[in-house]
């Protein structure tokens, strides 16, 4: 962390370059040497080279996931997601009719939003790109044939993105359509691993994405990024990309399937506790208009 007095200090130093006519610096330029990002991603290979994660995790632990539904009140089903430092609210609303319709469509048509807040780590974000994979990770799991000639809107936003942000949107999407009561074949969750040189590291931070990210753009035969969506009641992927490591498909299929299993069942126990409560909640109000017929005046 940088403390109140070494920011008051870069300030001091833009203002006095600035002054003096000197070319403009940035924050980042000014930073002591071993907190700029370059040496963080620098720690954080070796670190992971020799085993270690920041947080104290295995490489091949998953993040607690925090869950919470109907945290949108005027959307039909929501749902809140937070994976470490990750936190994301997904709403769907709808069927309505597909605006400017032209012809007749068999299927329900799928519209994925994805924005990023204003306060949030998005520099560099492809909003586009989230969006399509958020698409083609749910187009398998809604049942669209019993929706003809209408659309579904599914809406991310993400407060903040602290690594693995595309999978914990595919995960609050599922829950979202769950709670939303519409009818689907399955929940399907995602993870996202990372690859550095011989180790696969499942959930990576924001640090350890950005890594692999940057790794695999240099050489991509040691670093890597994959991300999978999975329906294991079905044993069906629904989406699945990976960027660098192409000789690593089956050892990361199998680290990613797995935790996708160990993800739904946490996911499917949220659903579970929805639907009884929907249910508590259906015998109460039957039981309140019982009790108020019995006590009509004959």
């Amino acid at each position: 962390m940088v403390d109140n007095e070494e920011i008051e200090e870069m300030l001091k130093e833009i203002k006095k370059n600035e002054k003096e006519g000197v070319a403009r610096v940035s924050l980042e330029d000014l930073l002591p040497p071993d907190k700029k990002p370059e040496s963080i991603l620098v720690r954080k290979k070796w670190d992971l080279l020799e085993g270690r994660r920041s947080d104290g995790r295995e490489l091949r632990s998953h993040r607690p996931l925090f869950i919470q539904l109907g945290t949108v009140s005027d959307a039909r089903g929501s749902c809140y997601v937070e994976v470490g430092d990750s936190k994301v609210v997904v709403s769907v609303r709808g069927p309505k009719e597909i605006p400017n319709i032209k012809e007749y469509t068999e299927m329900c048509e799928i519209e994925c939003l994805v924005e990023y807040a204003p306060f949030s780590n998005s520099k560099g974000v492809d909003e586009g790109y989230l969006c399509q994979a958020l698409k083609k990770s749910l187009e398998p799991v809604l049942c669209r044939h019993e929706f003809p000639n209408l659309q579904i809107t599914i809406s991310a936003f993400i407060l903040e993105d602290g690594g693995s942000v595309l999978s914990a949107a595919i995960n609050g999407a599922s829950l979202a359509l769950t709670h939303a009561r519409l009818p689907c074949f399955g929940i399907v969750t995602a993870v996202t691993a990372a690859v550095v040189e011989e180790n696969i590291v499942i959930d990576p931070d924001f640090h350890e994405e950005t890594l692999c990210l940057k790794g695999a753009s240099e050489d991509s035969e040691l670093f890597g990024l994959a991300t999978l969506s999975y329906m294991p009641d079905l044993e069906q992927i629904t989406f699945y990309e990976q960027n660098g490591c192409s000789n690593r498909h089956a050892q990361l299929f199998d680290s990613l399937t797995l935790k996708c299993q160990e993800v739904h069942k946490i996911c499917s126990q949220h659903a579970l506790k929805e639907a009884k409560k929907s249910v508590q909640c259906l015998v109460a109000a039957q039981d309140a208009a019982k009790s108020l017929r019995s006590l009509q005046v004959q």
